[in-house]
């Protein structure tokens, strides 16, 4: 059985407009025309033009327009967005691809990424930082780090780079085979599901990739590889959005055209809690206050705290609801 339909009459005119010749038709468009076996209207003979706005049919599920243009949907007007970051949702929509990417297509895709994306992580290219921990532990991180008691002191890298000084593809592709490495503290904006790829050697692994922002810019990918035993306890995957963090040492690649961040092997790219809105980062919401303006790495987190605030909604899962709360993309209640 079809689906009913239903048509919506909006903005007709007033009823005492309305007048019996009005009411009657006696001009066809060409497709009525066409159909009737009428002959087409001479050009000095059209109606004039009405007052009135001409009413046209608006169907209820959106059509796509395909332009070959990507149609800007401006959700977060406030937030500046980067179209030269890339990221694995660029493959199911069509952004930066196909104006109609087929289900075949997007797997082509992805299969290019993660296989580029892996050879990068295993690369010899990384950058030599003695003054990190390089033991061959198969995970990126420990889980002390995002402990909620007892957090220790963030650490203070030598220079902090903003959304907006990411290099263009084109500054990291120049510079090969050199890996460009930046410090971010920047916010969580979500968490993919991690994705499981079975290397040519018979090794899972799984990708998480994690998207962030600042008040520079929004929608940067983080990849990371972690070994499919140990995604459960990967701190990754425990990040929540509007997280602030501190991403220590994120390298950057070029996939298309578009630069995207991923983690260095040997557990040379460490993940730092901030700050969290339930509380468990390195800064707690009355620290962040009280702090004065002469620690830029407390300014830089205060600032991202703001913006994710106003900008970032939280997480439906994995949080405590507060009485009298409504959620950020929650209707408000039916009323009388």
């Amino acid at each position: 059985m079809p689906p009913p339909k239903l048509l919506l009459l909006t903005g007709p005119p007033p009823s005492a407009a309305l007048t019996e010749s009005s009411c009657s038709i006696h001009n066809f468009g060409k497709p009525f025309q066409d159909l009737l076996g009428l002959p087409a209207a001479s050009p000095h003979n059209l109606p004039p033009q009405t007052q009135y706005t001409a009413w046209r049919s608006l169907p209820l599920a959106r059509q796509p327009l395909h332009t070959g243009f990507t149609q800007a949907h401006h959700l977060q007007r406030d937030a500046p967005s980067s179209p030269s970051f890339f990221t694995t949702a660029d493959t199911t929509t069509t952004h930066g691809f196909a104006t109609a990417p087929d289900h075949d297509g997007t797997q082509d895709v992805l299969a290019q990424f993660c296989e580029q994306s892996l050879a990068a992580h295993n690369s010899s290219a990384a950058p030599d930082l003695d003054s990190f921990d390089t033991t061959e532990s198969a995970s990126f991180m420990t889980t002390s780090l995002l402990s909620e008691d007892g957090q220790p002191a963030p650490p203070v890298p030598s220079h902090l780079s903003d959304l907006e000084d990411v290099p263009s593809a084109k500054q990291v592709t120049s510079l090969q085979p050199q890996t460009i490495t930046l410090n971010l503290i920047v916010g969580v904006l979500s968490v993919a599901q991690p994705r499981t790829v079975t290397t040519k050697w018979g090794t899972a692994l799984s990708l998480i990739e994690v998207l962030v922002g600042d008040e520079t810019a929004t929608g940067f990918a983080v990849t990371f590889w972690v070994p499919v035993d140990k995604v459960a306890e990967s701190d990754a995957v425990q990040l929540r959005r509007q997280d602030v963090v501190l991403m220590e040492n994120v390298a950057l690649h070029v996939f298309r055209g578009k630069v995207y961040g991923q983690s260095l092997r040997r557990g040379l790219t460490r993940l730092h809690l901030l700050w969290r809105g339930e509380g468990g980062g390195s800064y707690s919401t009355r620290s962040l206050t009280r702090a004065g303006g002469d620690n830029p790495q407390v300014g830089k987190v205060r600032v991202v705290r703001d913006w994710v605030l106003r900008f970032v909604g939280l997480d439906r899962t994995g949080r405590k609801r507060r009485r009298g709360v409504v959620d950020w993309d929650k209707p408000p209640d039916h009323t009388q």
